[in-house]
């Protein structure tokens, strides 16, 4: 996973950090409010949000001409919950062009193309982890955490994944993403 992390592009890393701060700046995500509670913002973007039973950890389809659904399994820790449907807006906005791309968004036939699913490791994957990191942990204020927790060389990262609602691992793999934490730590 690692290795396949290292080799998106550099200016891809930065697209996908550019457009996950013109998300929050468009849902008003700006200030200093952790953990983001993406949940609510769902209907505001014009999709809905759905916990099923469904095997699958979550995914997200494209519903009628203009609307979307997240949908995740349910049971999942709030943490993972979180990060789950910030990834699903990483490929509704990436990979399915929804606000970005209408040729793309418009090649979408709900009645033939499937929802996309989280799983597995394709650059896809990778990148919508990359934009859900960058949305919920944006790198100015993940730097200021990281600068917070950090005293004599030793850096605890569970109350910086604690501040934004993630998994110590999703804070881990940010710093390593955003060149701030060696890939050994």
């Amino acid at each position: 996973m690692a290795l396949a992390s290292l080799s998106m592009l550099a200016t891809t890393r930065q697209y996908i950090n550019a457009l996950a701060e013109r998300v929050r700046d468009a849902l008003d995500l700006g200030g200093d409010d952790f953990p983001v509670d993406l949940i609510s913002y769902i209907p505001n973007m014009g999709g809905e949000f759905v916990r099923t039973d469904q095997a699958a950890e979550s995914m997200i389809e494209k519903v009628g001409s203009d609307s979307f659904r997240v949908t995740v399994r349910r049971g999942l820790h709030r943490n993972r919950e979180r990060f789950s449907i910030a990834h699903e807006l990483g490929h509704l906005f990436l990979h399915m062009g929804y606000c970005i791309d209408d040729q793309k968004w418009d090649a979408i036939d709900p009645g033939r193309d499937g929802p996309m699913l989280r799983f597995g490791y394709s650059d896809q994957e990778y990148e919508a982890h990359e934009f859900g990191a960058a949305l919920l942990m944006p790198r100015d204020a993940f730097r200021v955490e990281v600068a917070r927790h950090q005293k004599d060389g030793a850096l605890d990262l569970k109350p910086i994944a604690e501040r934004f609602g993630v998994s110590v691992e999703a804070a881990r793999r940010r710093g390593q993403w955003l060149g701030m934490f060696y890939w050994g730590l």
